[in-house]
């Protein structure tokens, strides 16, 4: 059951941006949920050195041939060698809050190293991802997908690196903001949507906030409201399920779909009042969507 009133007092504390819910689809790359015990008996222990700079914020893994690195901590890294993607769900304390985290670990072989690869590396390939990290908050789990936000504590994505900070009750990362949501919607489209897919070349853009219309996470879609969102549906066979964009018709009680897409976030220090940039999809397609998000969500699409 999805806890509204702690989602609420975490996008009030700038915690999350309660408005963009993403989402990993279980199964794709192997991502299973493990429970505590199966986590950590295939987990992979590994000694090495982290470097803190003068103000004790991260700078990497400590290379032993150099000499001079400011702060080295020895730390053991715990590292994934199975190739599928693990997932533990786990309460996490912040800021005196019990948050519903989950926590992954990118597995070596998405890097085509070996451990043996690793110790001739001198352990300088690892960083934060390849270490059980928090990945971000947990909003429900279906059987297809885990719905999530990123922690962002007010700090923008990060463009080239990961940006973590470290919980020590937990001797673990947390990844602070690691995608925008809007690219990783994008990112799906773009790697999965065929040209020739869709019906037209430029996605069409729908000024959300100019219309009266307001960017909600799923779980507050109202049909009845000028309320816009996106959720995934099943497309095409044996690829990735794809954001589809619909829309509240209050003077019809339902909701239209638009295509899929994906926002481009509000941006209230900018005026941006937030956009909805969708492809449409052809009659069958729709359908598709229409069904499938119609029985998850209990409204009537159309």
């Amino acid at each position: 059951m999805i806890d509204k009133a702690l989602i609420q007092r975490m996008h009030d504390r700038g915690y999350i941006d309660k408005a963009y819910a993403i989402w990993w689809q279980l199964g794709f790359e192997g991502r299973h949920i493990f429970t505590e015990e199966e986590f950590n008996k295939r987990i992979t222990a590994v000694k090495f050195k982290d470097v803190f700079d003068e103000t004790g914020n991260y700078v990497g893994i400590d290379n032993p041939d150099d000499e001079g690195d400011p702060f080295p901590v020895e730390r053991e890294s715990k590292l994934w060698t199975g190739n599928d993607v693990p997932i533990l769900l786990k309460d996490i304390e912040i800021g005196s809050e019990n948050i519903p985290c989950f926590i992954s670990v990118k597995p070596l072989s998405h890097e085509h190293m070996s451990l043996k690869d690793l110790e001739n590396s001198n352990h300088d390939s690892i960083h934060i991802l390849h270490q059980p990290h928090i990945r971000g908050t947990v909003i429900e789990k279906t059987e297809r997908h885990l719905f999530w936000y990123p922690l962002k504590f007010g700090v923008e994505p990060a463009r080239y690196q990961s940006i973590g900070r470290y919980f020590e009750k937990y001797k673990m990362w947390c990844i602070i903001n690691p995608i925008l949501p809007r690219i990783f919607y994008s990112n799906i489209i773009k790697n999965g949507w065929s040209v020739g897919r869709r019906p037209q070349k430029k996605p069409e853009c729908m000024e959300c906030g100019n219309l009266g219309y307001k960017i909600v996470p799923y779980f507050e879609f109202d049909p009845k409201e000028k309320h816009i969102t996106i959720y995934p549906a099943k497309l095409v066979e044996g690829e990735l399920d794809f954001p589809v964009v619909f829309k509240g018709v209050p003077e019809g009680n339902h909701g239209d779909i638009l295509g899929i897409g994906y926002f481009f976030e509000e941006r209230s220090y900018y005026s941006v009042p937030g956009e909805a940039h969708y492809w449409k999809l052809n009659d069958a397609k729709r359908n598709m969507a229409r069904e499938y998000i119609g029985k998850q969500l209990n409204i009537e699409l159309k």
